[in-house]
């Protein structure tokens, strides 16, 4: 079956059906509050109303500007999500995503993962 695709000026979303969605965050890109936003509004689209289970993967040159934390703990973008599984390559990664998971007030499970692989299998864990 062919899930709806799409781009954002920060990441590539994908719909992989029943509500989980793939973020590929784009290589060398800041991850910005207005590209979250943007974010925000794709998911809105795939998930019509729902919770989603987010799988989102970063290259290793990606970082965030320091206000994102802000955006990732508004309502709107909390109530969207169900679990949020991050796959990091990079031990800078991990430790930034790591720091910033632990430091931001969300109401549904996150984790980091090496391999995307785990991330999935993790997050299907979530699925209603």
């Amino acid at each position: 079956m062919n899930y709806p695709r799409f781009e954002t000026s920060i990441a590539f979303i994908q719909s992989l059906g029943n509500n989980i969605i793939r973020v590929q965050v784009k290589k060398g890109v800041v991850l910005t509050q207005e590209g979250i936003k943007e974010c925000r509004d794709v998911y809105l689209k795939i998930l019509n109303g729902s919770k989603g289970l987010i799988l989102t993967v970063f290259n290793e040159f990606n970082t965030a500007e320091q206000d994102i934390k802000r955006e990732f703990e508004a309502p709107s973008h909390i109530e969207l999500k169900a679990a949020e599984a991050f796959v990091v390559s990079s031990l800078s990664n991990r430790i930034e995503l790591e720091f910033y998971t632990k430091m931001t007030k969300t109401v549904y499970p996150t984790a980091v993962f090496s391999e995307e692989k785990e991330a999935m299998k993790w997050l299907l864990d979530f699925q209603d």
